[in-house]
């Protein structure tokens, strides 16, 4: 899913369904509250934390199942957790049984301009606890970036649930190169 923040929402512009059902339908144009999703949080971690604190100046309302945040505190401990290993993750907090990992996607000027998740049935995550998911979110997200002219920032950290396998931003994109077309 590709998502961009509107006002406190992710707001979904793409969506590509797999083929194992979710029990939930993300479409072009759905809502959710950012704090919520995995594309939303991406979004979220990169901005200013005075920011996301006018965004969810109410609190945080909106609870589809006991596993969100509880309130503005709890969000920005998990969105630095969020920057520092370079993705964020919804574990069950749309859904009982959805995991979900999200990656920020950056425009040339560095700034986080959309989000991208990618959505599992969490039972089947495996022992890696997702790794797969997690790599290809952040592959397409780079991608994205790349296009838009963007870049991973340098020391922007990528990290899989085992934190003694952290690359550097130079490592993950020497490992998964952009791939692009030959014009003639």
């Amino acid at each position: 899913m590709l998502s961009v923040l509107d006002e406190s929402d992710a707001l979904y512009l793409a969506a590509r369904k797999g083929t194992r059902p979710l029990g939930l339908a993300f479409n072009i144009g759905t809502r959710l509250p950012a704090y919520l999703s995995g594309s939303g949080k991406a979004i979220l971690a990169f901005r200013d934390p005075e920011e996301v604190r006018r965004l969810y100046a109410d609190g945080l309302v909106t609870h589809l199942t006991n596993k969100a945040p509880s309130d503005i505190d709890d969000l920005l401990k998990e969105l630095a957790q969020t920057r520092k290993r370079g993705y964020s993750i919804d574990d069950e907090t749309v859904r009982e049984g959805v995991y979900s990992v999200g990656a920020p996607v950056f425009d040339a000027t560095g700034r986080v301009v959309a989000g991208i998740a990618v959505c599992v049935n969490k039972a089947g995550l495996g022992s890696d606890r997702g790794r797969r998911y997690h790599e290809e979110a952040l592959s397409v997200a780079r991608r994205l970036s790349h296009r838009l002219g963007g870049e991973v920032p340098i020391g922007f950290a990528t990290e899989t649930h085992d934190s003694r396998d952290v690359h550097s931003s130079r490592k993950a994109l020497a490992a998964a190169p952009l791939k692009t077309r030959k014009r003639n």
